[in-house]
């Protein structure tokens, strides 16, 4: 059973977006963050087997997630919606994920988009993943 949703997350995390994959029922894109954005601590409570409400936002090719200047303008791409993330990975400076999409949720082209990118993942309400929908995937 899925724990309650933590409402108002206000998680706001810097990523280079990397691979941009279509499955039969999903869409993802890998993230590498920075261990000085993000902490082993705070993924592991945050984004390890949660499915998360929130947005991906990334920035025009050829500029930084911490650039000056607003981010969703400027020909920022954004996505919003529910996404998962299964688990993670650490190294000495960035820790990596996958965020995947339901497929029905999102517009192929734009998220087509997000490959190779910086921008950023705004995180508002986090929930644990089902063990039973785990199974199913």
């Amino acid at each position: 059973m899925a724990k309650k949703p933590v409402k108002g997350a206000g998680l706001e995390i810097p990523v280079s977006f990397g691979n941009v994959s279509f499955g039969d029922h999903t869409a993802s894109v890998s993230c590498k963050a920075s261990r000085s954005n993000l902490s082993v601590t705070q993924a592991d409570r945050s984004l390890c087997g949660k499915r998360l409400t929130g947005t991906i936002l990334a920035r025009p090719e050829g500029s930084g997630s911490d650039q000056p200047g607003l981010l969703g303008t400027d020909g920022d791409l954004e996505v919003a919606g529910v996404f998962d993330v299964d688990g993670f990975g650490v190294k000495t400076v960035n820790i990596s994920f996958t965020v995947s999409f339901s497929l029905k949720d999102i517009d192929r082209a734009t998220f087509s988009e997000f490959a190779k990118r910086n921008g950023r993942i705004e995180i508002s309400e986090i929930a644990s993943i089902d063990d039973e929908e785990e199974s199913d995937e």
